[in-house]
């Protein structure tokens, strides 16, 4: 139902709740624009993803007068972490799941304790889930190639932020029970983008540490 149901087919799930919803709102906090979404959530995540406005930005890379042209947001880290989400809710709690847009960053949040504890833990490699909240969703979502089970999805979305000379995701766990996700779309500190640029071969838990740096 949650995956490939009809709209109208949801309230099988009840009492839990099985929506997703996206809001525009400025940087002080007033709700410009929303809309919720039902399952099929296969189809809504493309849906959520045509209303993100993604316009192309440029700034000056070190070593050259020409400026670097990128898109605000890669695709791809937005898709899997709104599938993160799906895969990841607690779906007893009834709660949407939440992509917030603002002016230069996305806030994804969903409903359940974040199992790994930290983002630290799921990047490294050793690293394997306890359990799954929602087995069965989550081998659906494998199946259908929305998701690994091998925790490769986090690390991707982090070294595509890397590699765009991005900032990276910050992971907010403050609430036990709440999952949110920063995603930024423009350069916070020139310096941090000189040093990507300058040292390409740094391990990502150096990366993490310079990010940590332009932050504070």
């Amino acid at each position: 139902i949650i995956l490939r149901g009809k709209k109208e087919s949801a309230h099988h799930l009840s009492p839990a709740i099985c929506e997703m919803s996206w809001i525009k709102q400025d940087d002080k906090g007033n709700k410009q624009d929303f809309q919720h979404y039902s399952p099929p959530f296969i189809l809504s995540v493309d849906e959520i993803y045509s209303k993100i406005r993604d316009p192309r930005y440029s700034y000056s890379q070190p070593g050259t007068l020409f400026p670097y042209e990128i898109q605000k947001y890669d695709p791809m880290v937005i898709r899997e972490l709104l599938h993160n989400c799906i895969a990841h809710s607690d779906y007893t709690m009834m709660g949407r799941i939440i992509l917030m847009e603002l002016n230069d960053k996305l806030l994804l949040i969903n409903n359940g304790e974040f199992i790994p504890g930290s983002a630290e833990n799921v990047l490294d490699n050793a690293y394997m889930p306890p359990y799954y909240r929602n087995h069965f969703l989550a081998t659906a979502m494998v199946n259908l190639n929305m998701i690994e089970t091998i925790t490769s999805g986090i690390f991707r979305v982090f070294e595509s932020q890397r590699k765009r000379l991005s900032p990276l995701p910050d992971y907010d766990l403050t609430e036990p029970e709440r999952v949110r996700v920063t995603v930024y779309g423009s350069i916070l500190d020139e310096n941090y983008t000189r040093l990507l640029v300058e040292n390409t071969s740094l391990p990502m838990s150096a990366v993490i540490l310079l990010d940590r740096v332009q932050k504070t």
